[in-house]
C-alpha cells in the first residue's frame, strides 16, 4: 500500500515537473477548480496565449504613452485573466507587474478614473504577502506618500473639474497599506520624520490628517519600538481627541502582528477604560454621559483584545 502511494506521488510529481517544464515558468497562484473544467487539457494553451497578448501590448501600449485607451484596456484585461486562471504567471512576471503599476498611478495629473483603477489592479496583485515577500520587491514610500497628500489631504487642491469617485480614496489607502510590507527597513524613520513636525498638539482638529496618514504608512511589523511609546504618550494627554479611532486601529495592528513581543501591562487599564467608554453603557454619573461622536470601531477593539 505504502509502495502504491509513493509511486502515486511520484507519477503526480513528475506530471507536475513536466507541466511546469511546458509552460516555462511556475504560476504563483492558480485556481484549482479549473482542473475540473471539461477543456482542463486546453487551459495552458488558452491561458498562455491571453497572458502574451496581454503582456505585449500592454508594453506596447505604455512604450508609445498611450494611456487611455491602450494601457486602460490591457490592465482591465490582466484583471479578467486574473479572474479567469487566478496568479497563472512567474514571479518575475508577477513583479514586473507590480512596479508597472506603481509607475502608472504616479504620472503627474493622470485622470482619477485611471488612478482608481489602476490601484485596484495593484491591490489585486499585492492581497497576499506570501505571493511575494520583501526580498523580492521593495517600494518607495515618498511617490506613494505625495500622490496621498494630493488625494486625501482635504485642503489640497486636486483640480474641481475632474471627478472623484467615491472608491478612490479606499482604493488608494489598501495600496498604501498593501505596499507598507515592502517599504525599506529605513523608511519607518523617514515616514515619522516627514510627518510628526506636522502634528498639532494644540489643536486636536487639524491634526485629524496627519495621524491618518500615519496610520496608513507606519509598517506594523517591524520598528514598531521608534513610535509605540511615543504615540501612546500623546494618546495619553488628550481625552477623546478625534484621532482615537486611528490610534486604535494602529496599536490593534501592531498588537495583532506582534502577539507575545510587546508589554501591554502598563498600557491594560488605560486601553480598557478608552474602550467601556466608547462602547457606552447605559451608566451614568451625576446624569452626565460620555460623547458618542469619537466611538472606537467594533473591529479595531476586538483585534487588540485578541492580541493582548
Amino acid at each position: 500500500m505504502d509502495d502504491e502511494s509513493s509511486d502515486s506521488l511520484e507519477l503526480s510529481r513528475a506530471k507536475r515537473n513536466e507541466r511546469i517544464e511546458k509552460l516555462g515558468f511556475r504560476p504563483q497562484k492558480e485556481l484549482f477548480c479549473n482542473k475540473f473544467l471539461p477543456y482542463a487539457d486546453r487551459l495552458d494553451d488558452e491561458s498562455q496565449a491571453m497572458l502574451e497578448n496581454i503582456k505585449n501590448n500592454l508594453g506596447k501600449a505604455v512604450a508609445m504613452r498611450e494611456i487611455t485607451p491602450g494601457v486602460s484596456i490591457y490592465v482591465s484585461r490582466l484583471m479578467k485573466y486574473i479572474k479567469l486562471y487566478g496568479m497563472k504567471f512567474s514571479k518575475e512576471d508577477h513583479i514586473k507587474f507590480v512596479k508597472l503599476l506603481l509607475e502608472l498611478i504616479n504620472i503627474p495629473n493622470l485622470e482619477p478614473d485611471k488612478v482608481n483603477k489602476f490601484c485596484y489592479a495593484i491591490t489585486t496583485l499585492l492581497r497576499k504577502p506570501e505571493w511575494l515577500s520583501p526580498d523580492d520587491i521593495q517600494i518607495e514610500w515618498r511617490p506613494l506618500y505625495k500622490l496621498c497628500n494630493l488625494i486625501l489631504n482635504k485642503n489640497s487642491s486636486k483640480g474641481d473639474l475632474y471627478r472623484y469617485f467615491a472608491s478612490l480614496e479606499t482604493n488608494l489607502q489598501f495600496v498604501i497599506q498593501y505596499c507598507a510590507p515592502y517599504f525599506p527597513r529605513c523608511s519607518t524613520q523617514e515616514i515619522l520624520d516627514e510627518l510628526l513636525p506636522k502634528l498639532q498638539p494644540l489643536d486636536t482638529g487639524k491634526s485629524f490628517d496627519t495621524f491618518g496618514m500615519l496610520c496608513t504608512f507606519l509598517s506594523c511589523e517591524h520598528d514598531y519600538e521608534l513610535w509605540f511609546d511615543k504615540f501612546m504618550s500623546i494618546w495619553n494627554a488628550y481625552h477623546n481627541p478625534p484621532w482615537s479611532i486611528d490610534m486604535m486601529t494602529l496599536y490593534a495592528t501592531v498588537g495583532f502582528k506582534n502577539i507575545g513581543y510587546i508589554d501591554w501591562e502598563e498600557h491594560i487599564p488605560t486601553m480598557f477604560a478608552r474602550i467601556l467608554r466608547s462602547i457606552d453603557f447605559p451608566v451614568s454619573y451625576k446624569s452626565t454621559k460620555s460623547s458618542k461622536l469619537q466611538s472606537l470601531t467594533p473591529q479595531a477593539i476586538a483585534i487588540w483584545i485578541v492580541a493582548v
